[in-house]
């Protein structure tokens, strides 16, 4: 994310053409939340969810494509509805059913400065909600082999959706 400026911790310029071109041929760019120069601020941390907000909001007009999944690759298997004892993995969540699991999705194990797991949801709802037939699946990017079959569609972890 070298190539981001943000302005108040909000993507403000991002060349998106090597992206494009990337995604046109085929590849497969990886992204990930990182700090970046802040007009405002000097220096700020952007998520990799406020990265893929912006991604999903631009990069169907540049490169001509229009997403229906973002795969968001972290440590826990998804979304736990007994977090810390990770017993119970939620399957999906929508807008509906997400007001009765604020209580149990909260913070991440280790430290994150971008808001943890719960910030993760609320930004995943709020994508679903602005794209049509978008999906965000949320999983291990730790346990062999999860990536590989996510990338081939096959769900994996908890799969958010409006």
């Amino acid at each position: 994310v070298a190539s981001v400026t943000s302005r108040n911790a909000q993507v403000a310029a991002w060349n998106l053409t090597p992206l494009s071109h990337a995604l046109q041929a085929g590849l497969l760019p990886v992204v990930f939340g990182d700090v970046v120069f802040d007009l405002e601020r000097g220096g700020t941390i952007l998520s990799t969810e406020d990265l893929f907000a912006h991604l999903v909001r631009q990069l169907p007009q540049a490169a001509g494509l229009a997403p229906g999944h973002v795969l968001l690759a972290g440590i826990e298997e998804g979304v736990w509805k007994d977090f810390p004892a990770c017993t119970h993995l939620i399957e999906q969540i929508t807008p509906e059913s997400y007001v009765d699991l604020t209580v149990s999705v909260g913070a991440a194990r280790a430290a994150d400065v971008t808001g943890g797991m719960a910030s993760k949801v609320q930004h995943s709802l709020a994508l679903v909600q602005e794209i049509p037939g978008l999906e965000v699946w949320i999983f291990s990017g730790e346990k062999p082999g999860v990536v590989g079959q996510a990338l081939l569609g096959q769900r994996a972890g908890t799969v958010v959706h409006a």
